[in-house]
């Protein structure tokens, strides 16, 4: 018989005596509904267990900092408008502006390998976009 470890008392215990706790944790890392389950376990003969295995969470919660596709592009908007004030002003905007489409660009190639990761796309698929961003990262370390 195959024993799991209890998430929330830590015991080693055989495999009927564990039952799985599942939440769709999608929303909490801005990704669609059905992407992210969390799996969590617990003693089935331990009602303790499972009241604290509600209030586990194994995945953390995306970091506020998160990028944020629409924020960035307000960020692109901003420094795109017409340059003031001195070089090192202009020359810091034009720092942001590139950091804020460079982080765009990361945010939509992590969204492709959760797509490959799914089985949404194929993994040819995957390699061309990934073959994309790093052509361009090339060019932009060439420049």
């Amino acid at each position: 018989m195959t024993n799991f470890i209890c998430h929330a008392c830590g015991d080693n215990r055989p495999e009927d005596k564990i039952s799985v706790l599942s939440r769709d944790r999608s929303k909490d890392l801005n990704l669609p509904e059905g992407t992210v389950t969390e799996n969590i376990r617990y003693c089935n003969d331990n009602g303790s267990c499972l009241l604290r295995a509600r209030k586990i969470t194994i995945i953390p919660k995306r970091k506020t900092y998160a990028f944020d596709p629409n924020r960035l592009q307000d960020i692109i908007a901003y420094c795109s408008e017409p340059m003031r004030d001195n070089d090192f002003y202009k020359r810091a905007r034009e720092d942001l502006k590139q950091l804020a489409v460079d982080a765009l660009k990361a945010e939509i190639l992590l969204a492709e390998a959760v797509k490959f990761h799914l089985g949404q796309i194929s993994e040819g698929d995957f390699k061309r976009a990934v073959a994309v961003f790093v052509t361009q990262l090339e060019q932009k370390e060439s420049s």
